[in-house]
């Protein structure tokens, strides 16, 4: 049966476990940019062709692949008797590697990784000719394998194509495995080819924070200047409060920008938006950063004669995990469990200890013995019952009396059923028998436990 002090001391045991068990969480940390000038890669020669869209994705995590979807839209605006042969660099040795269209027609002649520049070329030709006007859509699927710099998994994602494309949809698809325990975003960088929105912005951690940029341009001459845009700030509040923003340029020419944020609090510090030229008249740009929820988007918007550019990334993920704190982590939970079942061992044994104790203690009367026994089965029996589990040879030393005596004594008052003699290992025991009638005629009269 198991005893109310034996849960007690179980559930003290959980209790201890779940208390140290925030030291097994990864904190989890979400950084992704897109830049396409990085300095430490290498991009690939294009003959004959310029590059008109480039995305580049550089996420730390801590896993070895991650599955990856490129939607892709082309839009033909001017006349061709021949279809699109385009190809996609892609950074990183890629695997599983799928082009198709929505029939599910596969658009793919060749693959090749380049162990020099690090890319995977992949070659690919539409179906047929398009018509001026007409859109086609596709999408690539691929595994991407990590590399490991510095003790951290890195995933690198780069794609850029040499024709011009209408739409470019990128979603990445993290392992299952991933859990989220921080996501707050640090200062981002969104570009695309001579066009750049740089975002910053400074907040204390909170466990919910979402930001939602959207900006239209309008046909002013203004727009041909860089325009710095100071955002108002949300006062510390205990309370989740939503608040729009209007923003105003340093030449104080009014444009109205909604940004709505969701948050516990914010640092009084300013945001900020360092918007560059476009040369486009009609620009969305939405960005929505969201921490504590695995999801996040950012849309670069023009008109379809230039390209789209969307990526969603659909978790946040490990930045860096430091080995010596993992092993640190597991040699302190160990020391702290081997301590609580030394103590349970420990207070198991004191019990048991005492239960004997208290056994041998039983108070007896032992001048009684006199009345009963002889005088030499009266000193053997009062060493038997002071300390019960001697062998022969201990009471023969204790009494004074020969082996043969204490033999012959011993034999008789286990023939009265006073006393039991049990043979453990090569040794005989002797205990009282305090189940026998003798018992009751030597215990002390009116004695209370």
């Amino acid at each position: 049966m198991i005893k109310s002090s034996s849960v007690k001391k179980f559930l003290i045991f959980v209790f201890v476990l779940l208390l140290f068990q925030p030291l097994f969480a990864v904190n989890l940390n979400f950084k992704a940019y897109y830049s396409p000038e990085l300095s430490h890669y290498k991009e690939p020669k294009l003959v004959n062709s310029a590059k008109i869209v480039s995305v580049d994705i550089v996420i730390d995590i801590y896993f070895f692949s991650s599955r990856c979807n490129v939607s892709v839209e082309y839009l033909q605006t001017k006349e061709n008797s021949t279809s699109i042969t385009d190809k996609v660099f892609i950074w990183g040795n890629v695997s599983q590697l799928l082009v198709s269209d929505s029939l599910g027609r596969n658009l793919l002649i060749s693959a090749f990784y380049n162990l020099t520049s690090g890319y995977t070329e992949i070659i690919y030709r539409l179906p047929r000719a398009l018509s001026v006007g007409e859109k086609y859509s596709f999408y690539i699927a691929f595994l991407s394998e990590n590399k490991e710099e510095q003790g951290t998994l890195n995933f690198d994602f780069r794609i850029f194509f040499t024709q011009s494309v209408s739409i470019l949809s990128i979603t990445t698809f993290l392992t299952n495995s991933l859990s989220l325990y921080s996501s707050n975003p640090e200062p981002q960088t969104i570009s695309t080819i001579g066009e750049k929105l740089k975002l910053t912005w400074n907040y204390a951690d909170s466990s919910n924070f979402v930001l939602l940029i959207k900006y239209k341009s309008l046909e002013n001459v203004f727009l041909v200047s860089p325009l710095v845009w100071e955002v108002g700030y949300i006062p510390r509040s205990a309370n989740k409060i939503k608040q729009i923003f209007t923003l105003t340029n340093i030449l104080n020419v009014h444009q109205q920008v909604n940004i709505t944020a969701n948050v516990t609090w914010i640092s009084t510090k300013y945001k900020t938006i360092d918007l560059l030229p476009l040369e486009q008249k009609k620009v969305t740009i939405e960005i929505k950063l969201q921490a504590g929820e695995q999801s996040g988007k950012i849309i670069f918007q023009s008109n379809l004669s230039k390209q789209v550019t969307e990526c969603t990334v659909h978790a946040y993920v490990v930045a860096d995990i430091n080995p010596w704190m993992i092993v640190s982590i597991f040699l302190f939970s160990f020391l702290i469990a081997s301590l609580v079942i030394i103590f349970f061992i420990w207070q198991n044994s004191k019990e048991e200890v005492a239960k004997i104790e208290k056994k041998k203690t039983k108070k007896y009367d032992l001048g009684k013995l006199s009345k009963f026994l002889n005088e030499k089965e009266e000193k053997i029996m009062r060493i038997i019952i002071e300390k019960p589990g001697q062998n022969q040879a201990s009471v023969a030393a204790k009494t004074g009396l020969s082996q043969a005596t204490v033999s012959r004594i011993l034999n008789k008052l286990e023939g009265k059923e006073i006393i039991n003699r049990t043979s453990v290992g090569m040794s005989t025991l002797i205990y009282p028998n305090e189940k026998a009638s003798f018992f009751k005629f030597i215990e002390k009269d009116n004695e209370k436990e």
